[in-house]
């Protein structure tokens, strides 16, 4: 049973949307046959990318030095996600007064979807910017580059200029979920859903938070008209990927994961969606093919050299997998697996002192599955660790047949699909059974609560689960969390949060609950 899950937003990501990264350029592709600006523009104001393309390319091919033709090739490359197309373009036009103006903002954005926020602010300059376009890639490279006390300011600024903007709303509800106003990013997803469903970026942020809150069938209707209206744009095809294996549609996420693969074999975030699924299927080969094909890039996604680490533990390259490991939790990163292997692998290789370090904070949470605590117990039990005693006797409890065991494997199911009232009615049926009192229990259930609505309920089951197990951070987390959507940032939710961020300092999820906190302070 993994831990429960959260919201993985961040409000200090680089991009609005982490999927979104660079795509072939396909602006510079000639076509014979009188293809004109005006079909150009025209294509553009249906949303057909790819025929303003090709009807670009072939005006370029007539005329290279055809400003206009340029401008709108940038354009097109910036809106299919190729931002070094789109940097090239504009960079012709920059200096060039009649274009400077209409440039400008356009050409920070491609150098934002590049990687590249610095050449963007710079671009930009220190000044407010003077339209909603350049206020949002302000906003975007200042979290990127770490200046979070302007991005305050600079969205609060932009949202009062230009409040109608799709580009600062979607970050407002960015925003709104880093604080836990999940309510606000609601109603912010669903006014731009109304109001501006062709607005790529707009989109991608209403149809990850859908998924984030497991409403499937939104998200699903948001990433189909995306993948409509942007056919070779990866990142609705990843999402629609993420709803088909939520569903358990393997054969579904299979096909729209490899669609991904073919429009950009290069992209990080399709490499960590197929190498996940090799890895489901027992391929370690084929996960380290696909990861191969993204290079190192493990500094912007960590999760590349965890899943680097987990296929070459499979292929039985251990040496190299301890190594990806070690750096994935150097970099505080937290997986339940990637602790339980680097931690076996330790220990065949003598280090077991080491292992434990890194199995601890999965082997005393209270699901610790029964793999875990068995090998803790061993390697507590070398590191001379006085938790080697009960942890020996959870594990001699954990290879006793679960009576619970199919309803909580039915109640996870429910939460990935987002049924949350199925969930719930799941965990009440089981607290009222004989083991209903195991903090496992109240900690989900608690945990269903919360995303039902119902946290005055949630609090009361983690108070409970809190009783039993007074120093685990999942729990201190849930109650701490429970508490915040209850009566607000109150001094005892604060405390919890920051009792459970010092237990797990690794974990991602309670970290960004203590900073939403911080951020009604």
């Amino acid at each position: 049973m993994n831990e429960r899950r959260a919201s993985r937003f961040a409000f200090a990501a680089a991009s609005l949307a982490p999927l979104v990264v660079l795509l072939a350029a396909c602006s510079g592709s000639a076509e014979p046959g009188g293809k004109t600006l005006q079909d150009a523009t025209a294509a553009i104001a249906r949303n057909d990318y790819d025929a303003a393309g090709k009807a670009l390319g072939a005006v370029l091919t007539s005329n290279p030095n055809d400003k206009e033709a340029q401008f709108l090739s940038g354009q097109v490359a910036l809106e299919l996600g190729n931002g070094y197309g789109a940097i090239n373009q504009f960079n012709r036009l920059l200096n060039d007064p009649a274009y400077t103006a209409r440039v400008t903002p356009l050409l920070a954005k491609a150098y934002l979807t590049s990687g590249k926020p610095d050449e963007a602010l710079r671009l930009l300059g220190t000044g407010e910017p003077a339209d909603a376009q350049s206020f949002a890639v302000a906003v975007q490279a200042s979290a990127a580059t770490g200046d979070f006390k302007r991005v305050k300011g600079l969205l609060d600024s932009g949202l009062a200029r230009f409040p109608q903007s799709p580009e600062l709303l979607a970050l407002d509800g960015l925003r709104a979920v880093a604080m836990g106003d999940n309510a606000r990013a609601d109603a912010i997803a669903a006014g731009l859903r109304k109001s501006a469903p062709d607005n790529v970026d707009a989109m991608l942020f209403a149809g990850q938070l859908a998924l984030e809150h497991r409403q499937l069938d939104v998200a699903n209707e948001v990433f189909s008209h995306l993948h409509q209206i942007r056919p070779h744009h990866q990142a609705p095809m990843l999402g629609l990927g993420m709803i088909a294996s939520l569903r358990g549609d393997a054969a579904g996420a299979k096909r729209w994961i490899g669609d991904a693969r073919t429009a950009a074999p290069d992209n990080p975030m399709v490499a960590i969606a197929a190498a996940e699924l090799a890895l489901a299927a027992g391929d370690g080969n084929q996960a380290l093919k696909v990861l191969g094909v993204a290079g190192d890039q493990n500094d912007r996604f960590p999760r590349l050299g965890l899943l680097s680490g987990l296929a070459n533990a499979k292929v039985g390259n251990n040496q190299q997998a301890i190594s990806q490991l070690t750096a994935f939790f150097d970099r505080r990163g937290d997986d339940p697996r990637g602790r339980l292997v680097l931690a076996a692998l330790m220990a065949q290789a003598g280090d077991k002192p080491g292992g434990w370090q890194i199995l601890k904070p999965l082997a005393l949470a209270p699901n610790a599955p029964p793999e875990a605590l068995r090998l803790a117990a061993d390697l507590a039990g070398a590191a001379h660790d006085p938790a080697a005693a009960g942890l020996a006797q959870r594990a001699a409890a954990s290879g006793k047949a679960d009576p619970d065991a199919a309803a909580m494997i039915a109640a996870d199911k429910a939460i990935r699909s987002g049924q949350w009232r199925e969930a719930d009615g799941i965990y009440a049926r089981l607290l009222g059974g004989p083991n209903g009192g195991r903090p496992i229990l109240l900690n989900n259930a608690a945990y269903v609560k919360i995303e039902m609505g119902d946290a005055n309920g949630a609090v009361t089951l983690a108070r409970r689960a809190q009783a039993l197990a007074p120093n685990d951070a999942t729990v201190l987390d849930t109650l701490g969390w429970a508490l915040f959507k209850a009566k607000g940032p109150s001094a005892e939710a604060r405390e919890l949060l920051a009792r459970a961020a010092k237990l797990r300092p690794d974990n991602q999820t309670i970290t960004q609950h203590l900073t939403a906190l911080s951020q009604h302070s």
